[in-house]
């Protein structure tokens, strides 16, 4: 192979080192912005909500809020839905923001099958129905297969009236004074020992699945099952009707649980600046303080190589007559050329002419040690 050849190839490295450099920015920001933990709003996964968070942020009457350490105060009027999304083994953060929409007027809809965690956040709130025990299996109404049984809504008004839902590893409810929103076909059984069989000591019945009461101002729902609006589950029409229900009528979404605590970290930087007017402001003045400096010195630099190329040899030449027409001293040469460098080009600040000055002074006694060489060779 040639040489010639080789020169097309000339820039592959360079061409390399940027790809891979993009490479590691695309990843470091995907590490930024995204997370595998299940229920999260920011998991693009089919454990993830993110499909739940994109369709309410769809709804133009509908601010979606995702309660993270960067949210200050989490909203608490009557027109918030909260969803907790899976509760956590630590329940105080959520109680208190749940307390508080409900002391608002809002609503809080729990999803979670599991009793312990889930059954103690309801009675710190004051809810009387209770999370027991799953999971279900309805070998009649199911979707794909009988642990994904298929539900239907009972009491409930508007466009979720008679709704097919369908549920993934669910539990019961034991309503108490609450009431019931949803419910099982007769043909529905708790599978006890999950032995994916109907044992004689199970029984079929129809089981509630969703709740609703009234607490304090505002109104809880319980749903048995914390997948229901999980990305691979919101694909059933149902679901994304029930959640669409769920908050259609409130100006606000708030969406809080186990897994959406913590968001990742890009993202709750830029919440945070979201949520914080100085943040805002302070972000904004650097930018146009860096936007300030780099264009100062890209002018400045553009200034001085434009004199360092002509400046010198075109000053030498057109005004060596006035100043130098007396045989200054190197001080009073210096001098004179600063002078006339300002009252000729005012817009040139002081870096600029002195630096422009001594290129002249060095290119002066250069050619003076020249011509000092040349007269003494001559006189040899």
């Amino acid at each position: 192979m040639t040489d010639t050849n080789w020169e097309q190839y000339s820039h592959l490295p360079q061409f390399v080192l940027v790809g891979l450099c993009a490479l590691l920015v695309l990843a470091l920001l995907t590490a930024g912005i995204t997370t595998a933990a299940p229920f999260a709003t920011y998991n693009s996964q089919w454990t993830g909500t993110t499909d739940l968070r994109d369709a309410a942020m769809a709804n133009a009457n509908t601010t979606v809020i995702i309660d993270s350490e960067a949210t200050n105060e989490p909203p608490s009027s009557a027109t918030t839905t909260a969803f907790v999304l899976g509760v956590p083994n630590e329940t105080t953060t959520i109680e208190t923001t749940a307390a508080d929409v409900l002391t608002g007027g809002g609503t809080v809809v729990i999803t979670d099958e599991v009793p312990t965690t889930t059954n103690t956040l309801l009675e710190r709130l004051g809810v009387t129905a209770r999370v027991e025990p799953g999971p279900i299996r309805d070998p009649r109404s199911y979707d794909r297969q009988p642990i994904l049984p298929t539900v239907t809504t009972t009491n409930a008004t508007g466009t979720i009236a008679g709704t097919s839902l369908t549920l993934n590893h669910a539990g019961t409810i034991a309503p108490n004074k609450a009431t019931v929103l949803a419910t099982t076909s007769q043909f529905a059984y708790v599978d006890q020992n999950q032995n994916e069989q109907f044992d004689s000591d199970e029984s079929l019945a129809a089981r509630p699945v969703m709740t609703r009461e009234a607490v304090s101002n505002g109104t809880v729902i319980v749903i048995s099952d914390s997948s229901v609006f999980i990305n691979a589950m919101f694909e059933q029409a149902g679901n994304q009707a029930l959640a669409e229900w769920l908050y259609e009528d409130h100006e606000t979404l708030l969406v809080t649980g186990s897994a959406v605590r913590p968001v990742p970290q890009l993202v709750t930087l830029l919440l945070w600046i979201k949520s914080t007017p100085v943040s805002q402001v302070a972000f904004l003045a650097a930018a146009v303080g860096i936007v300030f400096v780099t264009t100062r010195k890209r002018y400045r630099s553009a200034i001085t190589s434009r004199l360092q190329q002509n400046a010198p040899v075109d000053i030498s030449q057109t005004m060596a007559d006035d100043i130098t027409s007396q045989s200054p001293s190197a001080s009073e040469y210096e001098s004179g050329l600063m002078k006339t460098l300002r009252r000729n080009h005012p817009e040139w600040d002081q870096d600029t002419i002195r630096r422009l000055v001594t290129a002249v002074i060095t290119h002066r006694q250069s050619n003076d040690d020249s011509e000092n060489k040349d007269t003494s060779n001559e006189q040899r």
